[in-house]
């Protein structure tokens, strides 16, 4: 008979080691996914943010601006001091661009539907506002 004093077999070691690494990998695993999912969500949330941007700087106007005309779908340029339509850039998280419609009357008189969309990195954000026109 073995006393407590023996210590371990060479074979029981092994099977503590193997399930050791089996839950280390798992942990590595979700790691990986969370990961994933994080950079996921920054990318909705930038989208998102810069939607609501835009459609705050557009409600944000005067209702008599000449901007609340009918528009097929228009590129945001997210640098006003440069002539080209430029997309904003995000650190760590890449280009996004932005469109635009203006849609005046269509539901109801002297009411404009703003719609905004933003891409970027596989993430789109869609807005839809409204502005009481004179």
């Amino acid at each position: 008979m073995r006393s407590s004093s023996d210590g371990f077999t060479l074979v029981e070691l092994l099977v503590a080691m193997t399930i050791f690494a089996i839950g280390l990998l798992s942990i590595a695993g979700m790691q990986i996914t969370a990961m994933r999912e994080s950079n996921r969500s920054f990318t909705r949330d930038v989208s998102g943010n810069l939607a609501y941007g835009i459609m705050e700087e557009i409600l944000s106007r005067d209702g008599g601006d000449p901007f609340f005309v009918d528009t097929a779908a228009t590129g945001w340029d997210f640098d006003p001091d440069t002539v080209a339509v430029d997309p904003w850039n995000e650190d760590g998280s890449g280009t996004y661009e932005g469109t635009y419609t203006v849609a005046v009357n269509t539901v109801v008189n002297k009411i404009a539907r703003v719609d905004i969309t933003v891409t970027g990195q596989g993430s789109t954000s869609t807005l839809t506002g409204y502005k009481r026109l004179p």
